[in-house]
């Protein structure tokens, strides 16, 4: 067996580029980067317009769905389309956001949403989760935050792995920082937590580690894959709904 390459993908869900969250994201890629043939990416959603899902539940169902016309993907046609294709691509995925009220940044909560077209395309079975997340307090809801991105990727059928605790977990204000109506755009406060930086190297790791070992196994394991993850995983064929009891569809 060679090596093969082991692909994972930052996303900072900051509406604030190149700030505190994204340099969270980014420190966690430079640890995942010292694992033997890891190649990383990084995005911010903010480059992207990104349109909320209507649950129209069209892409639930696969393209050649008789009963279903329109199925196999996502109906809204915006900069998603640009970012499925990395999805697909990675085996890892590190999420990252600012706390907004104890929970994600309006960018990380639609990002997030709009997922299931490659959720029911059975694309998140085998990829590796990890969050990251940063607050104005030390205690500002970061846990809380990480966990509604782990969530999501464990809806979407993802495995998700920590690191530390629920992943990356910084501050950015006082004294570390200035507020945000304060920001000059220049000092990324987050970096001076050391516990922040801790954790952040330990999710990208944790995620790299993991998920090369997962690609490495579906190496070895052959067509048996195929045959062994045939029977439940996601896409569905239309003729296999009716087992799932979902007729109301």
């Amino acid at each position: 067996m060679g090596n093969l390459t082991v692909n994972v993908l930052g996303i900072s869900g900051a509406h604030r580029k190149n700030r505190n969250s994204s340099f969270m994201v980014q420190e966690a890629l430079r640890s995942a980067e010292k694992v033997k043939d890891v190649k990383t990416e990084f995005i911010e959603l903010s480059d992207f317009k990104i349109e909320y899902c209507q649950h129209c539940n069209k892409c639930i169902f696969t393209a050649d769905d008789p009963d279903r016309k329109g199925g196999g993907g996502c109906i809204i046609k915006d900069d998603m389309q640009n970012i499925y294709p990395m999805l697909e691509k990675a085996d890892g995925i590190i999420l990252g956001s600012p706390v907004y009220v104890s929970n994600v940044s309006a960018r990380m909560k639609t990002f997030m949403d709009r997922l299931r077209p490659l959720a029911f395309k059975g694309t998140f079975g085998f990829k590796v989760g990890g969050a990251v997340s940063v607050a104005l307090l030390p205690f500002g809801g970061q846990e809380v935050t990480n966990n509604i991105m782990l969530g999501a990727f464990h809806i979407v059928e993802g495995i998700t792995v920590t690191g530390m605790a629920t992943g990356g977990a910084g501050y950015s204000g006082p004294p570390l920082g200035p507020r945000g109506a304060e920001d000059d755009g220049k000092n990324i406060a987050v970096k001076n937590d050391s516990y922040a930086m801790t954790s952040a190297m330990m999710v990208g790791r944790k995620v790299a580690e993991t998920a090369k070992v997962i690609k490495y196994g579906i190496e070895a394991l052959g067509s048996e894959f195929e045959e062994m993850c045939s029977v439940y995983h996601f896409p569905l064929k239309p003729k296999e709904w009716k087992n799932w009891d979902i007729g109301l569809l």
